[in-house]
């Protein structure tokens, strides 16, 4: 595969090229331009990058953000005392529970900037324990070339046809969706509604569409690979680019199998997205330390290159609700030889995040943990922690830890959600109980595949 370090016009839909060019008047290509460029910058320019925009950011936190005022008071610390990259150790270490209480007390949003540069998001990550957080506006555009960026490695070109696969469809202006339709040919299907009977429906769409790079959860992704191996279908996309859960090697083998394709990995959270991505060369994950400072921490110090440490991330460019030294809940290792790229971006081996498993239901739904998410996020206001389980009897499990807020109308209309989805074949009981216990890496296990 040929490695790009600029987009060669000629090679791409001319209409996709112009809508690329003309979009938010010509800022979202030059961005995407210096994207593209930004990740062949030699490390000890990136490094130059990285701090002078880490100094800024903690600058901005301390005078404006009364959070990270508190905390770097308390740790008898001001931004003038981080003179060099060992001084980030003297900053303590922030978790999405401390967080979580600022938010709740109104200490995390920068007082400095005004509500027009604030988007709301909310996500359960791998805790089950709902986040409600805001991202900058101004990052946006910047999040979305990096995205471009990234399908642009794995061989796709701008006009083909793309398949995004996900638990509900992003909510954009209809506009919005005709034009992605027309320019980008950008398709849509819903995880929640994967089961075998219509999954040949998925699998016709992929090959009418002429789909060449599917993104996707990799755990819905597998089912349907592993019909189409069973069934001897012969199909084939060119990428497919796999993020918000660990993919196992044996899940990458599967798919990579069944549509003759290659699997590129993308390590993100709703907090930090596009954090690291796979290359042409697959030989890792490059770090996108032009938007990040992510360090790997072991017994309270940086871990050595090819050493295992806990994912401690700053980003860059979040001035609304800075998240600095971010402890993301996943494991990593640097790894010990740099890329044949030529990227300047290091790379991290041996990621280790949640591997999601799914259920299946006597009448062949497939159900996604994606959807429970949803359902049971939507409803973050009232509840403080969930965790899914299957019990042998064909029964799911839904332990709710809930808030005062908490009502029986709430539990009804949560039931009747995922009645409506899972059918008749199981049972479903939900349980109000005062604490989930933590698996024994310390984290709220998500979904237990089967319980007495």
């Amino acid at each position: 595969m040929a490695i790009n370090k600029s987009i060669k016009e000629k090679e791409y839909s001319p209409l996709s090229l112009y809508y690329l060019k003309h979009k938010d008047n010509g800022k979202f290509w030059n961005c995407l331009q210096e994207q593209i460029r930004m990740q062949y910058l030699p490390i000890k320019e990136l490094k130059k990058i990285q701090w002078e925009k880490f100094k800024k950011l903690i600058d901005h936190a301390y005078q404006n953000v009364p959070f990270y005022k508190e905390l770097f008071d308390k740790a008898d610390i001001k931004p003038n005392d981080i003179k060099r990259k060992s001084d980030i150790q003297k900053i303590p270490i922030v978790t999405k529970e401390d967080l979580r209480k600022a938010f709740r007390e109104g200490k995390c949003i920068a007082k400095n900037i005004t509500n027009s540069r604030w988007v709301y998001e909310k996500t359960s990550g791998s805790t089950n324990e709902p986040f409600e957080f805001y991202k900058d506006k101004n990052e946006e555009m910047l999040e979305n070339c990096c995205l471009l960026r990234q399908k642009l490695i794995t061989g796709y070109g701008l006009g083909e046809s793309s398949l995004l696969m996900r638990g509900l469809e992003p909510k954009k202006p209809i506009k919005q969706k005709i034009l992605g339709l027309l320019f980008k040919k950008r398709h849509f299907l819903c995880l929640f509604n994967i089961d075998e009977k219509r999954i040949p429906g998925y699998i016709h769409l992929i090959k009418d569409k002429k789909i060449k790079l599917i993104e996707c959860f990799p755990s819905g992704l597998k089912e349907i690979a592993i019909y189409i191996k069973r069934e001897g279908i012969d199909i084939k996309v060119n990428s497919v680019i796999s993020c918000g859960e660990k993919l196992s090697i044996k899940d990458k083998k599967v798919i990579e199998e069944a549509f003759n394709t290659k699997v590129f990995e993308n390590y993100s959270a709703a907090e930090v997205m596009e954090l690291a991505f796979g290359c042409e060369l697959r030989n890792g994950l490059h770090i996108d330390n032009s938007r990040y400072l992510l360090e790997l921490i072991k017994n309270n110090k940086p871990a050595k290159k090819g050493e295992e440490g806990e994912v401690i991330v700053t980003n860059l460019n979040n001035y609304v609700m800075p998240f600095i030294r971010y402890k993301l809940g996943d494991k990593a290792a640097f790894a010990k030889k740099k890329c044949s790229c030529g990227r300047g971006f290091p790379l991290i081996k041996e990621l280790k995040g949640r591997i999601i498993e799914n259920f299946k239901t006597p009448d062949g739904r497939i159900l996604n943990y994606h959807f429970f998410s949803t359902v049971l996020d939507n409803e973050h206001e009232n509840i403080l922690k969930y965790q899914i389980a299957r019990s042998k009897n064909n029964q799911i499990l839904i332990n709710i830890v809930p808030n005062a807020t908490f009502s029986d109308t709430i539990k009804n209309r949560i039931y009747e959600e995922i009645s409506e989805h899972v059918g008749s074949s199981m049972k479903i009981k939900i349980c109000l109980v005062s604490e989930i216990p933590k698996g024994n890496t310390g984290k709220h296990i998500m979904m237990k595949p089967e319980v007495a």
